[in-house]
C-alpha cells in the first residue's frame, strides 16, 4: 500500500491544511444534521492536483451519508464505526459513488447517474462523486443542470476539478464551492514529518522542508518522495525529488516562467515539452505569477521561499513584465479551458516564442 493511500485522511480533523475548506465541509455537516432537508444538492471543490480535492469529497460524502448523521456532535462524522462508513471508504457502498470522466464523460453516462439517482438511498443520503468535472462534455453537463434545478431531496453531487473555469457559470453558480489552496511548506512539512516517524525514516526537519518546497503544496507528490526515501535506503532528499516530482505542474510553472523573465525562452520551450495537461500548467503559472508580486509587495509566503530565491536576479523585469505576462497567459488558458480548444501545444509553443529573448 502506499504511502498516498494508507495515510489518506478519513476525517476532516485529519485534513492538511485547507481550514478554510474544511470549515465549510464541516457547516455542511453540521446544518445536515440540524435539519436533514436542510444540505446542499451541489458541492464543487476545486484546487491543484495532489490537495485533497477527491479526499474531502469522500470524507464529506461519509459523513452526509453516515448512520450518525443525525448526531449533534458534528466532529463525530463521519463516525467511522457504522457499517456505512466502512463501506464507504472501501469502495463498496452502494450509495456513494465515484465516477471517473476519463471514461465516463459523455450524455448517456450524465443520463445514468441522474436516472440513479431518482431512487431512494439504503443509508441517509446518496451521493455522486464526478472527479475532474470539467472534462465533461458539454451534453453531460446539461443534463446534470437540469437534474439540479428540481433537486430530489436525497443526492448530493460533488463535482472534483483542477480547471473550476472549464465548467459554465450556469452550473457553477448552482454549487457550494470549497477551494483548495497548495498545502502551505509548514503544513506539508509537519506532515511529512509526522509520516516519516510512523514508518520509522530517519529525516531531518530541513530536509522535509525540502521536499514540501519542491513538490509545490501537492501532498500526493510529498508523499512519493518521502516513500522514495525509503525504498533507497539512504536519506538522498535531493534523488528523490528528482525521481518523483521534477515534472510537477509547480515546478514545470516555474522553470517555464524562469525562462521567460530571464530571457531564456529556449529553457522555457524545453519546459513546455513536458507539459501534459496545459490549461493546469497555465493555471499553475498564473498562481506562481501572482505569487512572485505579491512576493514583492511584501506578502512573505513561507511557500514561495525558495521560487523567490531563485528569482532574486529578475526581479526588476518581473516588476516592469508581471502584468502582461499575467494578461497573456490569461487568455491562453481561456482559450484551452473552452469546449473545442486548438492544439494546446501549439497554444504554449506561441505563447512562449512571443516575448523577446534577452541575455
Amino acid at each position: 500500500m502506499t504511502f498516498a493511500t494508507k495515510y489518506r485522511p478519513r476525517k476532516l480533523s485529519s485534513v492538511w491544511g485547507q481550514k478554510r475548506a474544511v470549515s465549510m465541509a464541516r457547516s455542511i455537516l453540521a446544518q445536515y444534521a440540524a435539519n436533514p432537508e436542510d444540505v446542499p444538492s451541489a458541492v464543487l471543490i476545486s484546487g491543484p492536483t495532489g490537495t485533497g480535492k477527491t479526499t474531502l469529497a469522500r470524507i464529506l460524502a461519509a459523513g452526509l451519508a453516515c448512520e450518525d448523521a443525525s448526531s449533534s456532535k458534528v466532529e463525530r462524522l463521519p463516525c467511522l464505526a457504522c457499517d456505512t462508513c466502512a463501506a464507504a471508504f472501501s469502495d463498496s457502498s452502494q450509495d456513494i459513488r465515484e465516477i471517473d470522466t476519463a471514461n465516463k464523460r459523455g450524455i448517456d453516462d450524465a443520463r445514468a447517474i441522474v436516472e440513479q439517482a431518482k431512487y431512494a438511498p439504503r443509508s441517509n443520503r446518496r451521493v455522486f462523486i464526478i472527479d475532474e468535472a470539467h472534462r465533461l462534455t458539454k451534453d453531460a453537463i446539461l443534463c446534470f443542470l437540469k437534474a439540479l434545478e428540481a433537486p430530489n431531496g436525497q443526492t448530493t453531487f460533488i463535482f472534483c476539478t483542477t480547471e473550476p473555469a472549464a465548467l459554465p457559470p450556469e452550473i457553477k453558480n448552482r454549487f457550494i464551492h470549497l477551494k483548495l489552496d497548495p498545502i502551505s511548506v509548514d503544513d506539508l512539512s509537519a506532515a511529512i514529518a509526522a509520516v516519516a516517524a510512523k514508518e520509522s525514516i530517519k529525516i531531518s526537519d530541513a530536509d522535509c522542508g525540502k521536499i514540501a518546497e519542491a513538490t509545490g503544496g501537492c501532498a500526493r507528490e510529498a508523499l512519493m518522495a518521502l516513500e522514495a526515501v525509503k525504498l533507497s535506503g539512504t536519506v538522498d532528499v535531493d534523488k528523490a525529488i528528482k525521481a518523483t516530482v521534477q515534472a510537477s505542474p509547480t515546478r514545470l510553472a516555474t522553470d517555464w516562467l524562469f525562462g521567460i523573465y530571464s530571457g531564456d525562452l529556449r529553457s522555457s520551450l524545453k519546459t513546455v515539452t513536458q507539459v501534459a495537461d496545459a490549461p493546469r500548467f497555465l493555471n499553475e503559472v498564473l498562481r506562481v505569477n501572482a505569487a512572485l508580486i505579491l512576493e514583492q509587495a511584501g506578502d512573505k509566503d513561507p511557500y514561495m521561499r525558495a521560487t523567490a530565491e531563485r528569482f532574486k536576479t529578475c526581479w526588476d523585469v518581473i516588476i516592469n513584465n508581471a502584468h502582461n505576462v499575467h494578461t497573456r497567459v490569461l487568455a491562453a488558458y481561456e482559450t484551452l479551458s473552452g469546449y473545442n480548444p486548438p492544439d494546446s501545444k501549439a497554444v504554449l509553443v506561441g505563447l512562449t516564442w512571443s516575448w523577446p529573448e534577452r541575455g
